[in-house]
């Protein structure tokens, strides 16, 4: 009988268990690419996270749909991106084959299955006015 509840609770947890919320981690990843101008900085909550070309995992509870990256260079009219987020495809499809879909209402309810959009940002900020 023991082993009959186990063998229940590994099978409820494999038909339950979701490829975004298992495998997405607790990290989303913010990276640039084609830096111009190459100095440029990169804020999120007014706090600096990076410059120029660069790649850094920020917790997915500090990176939230909504949320405002500023794109900020001496001499350059200062750019913004707003963090949308979008479903991960890959997670979907995984959810889908492995447990026909029950996983994917796991991971829809969760929010694990959406990523944002802060992946290879190019970079290309416009010169101010000249001033004379």
């Amino acid at each position: 009988m023991r082993k009959l509840h186990i063998l229940y609770f590994i099978l409820i947890t494999i038909i339950l268990s979701s490829c975004a919320t298992v495998l997405g981690g607790k990290r989303n990843t913010i990276s640039t690419k084609n830096s111009n101008p190459p100095q440029a900085k990169i804020y999120l909550h007014n706090k600096e996270i990076g410059q120029g070309d660069f790649k850094i995992k920020v917790s997915k509870y500090d990176l939230q749909e909504g949320d405002l990256l500023l794109i900020k260079s001496d001499g350059y009219i200062t750019d913004t991106l707003i963090v949308e987020r979008k479903i991960n495809n890959w997670y979907a499809a995984s959810d889908f084959i492995t447990t026909l879909g029950l996983s994917l209402l796991i991971d829809v309810g969760t929010g694990n299955i959406y990523r944002p959009n802060t992946q290879n940002i190019e970079i290309n900020l416009k010169k101010e006015g000249n001033s004379e």
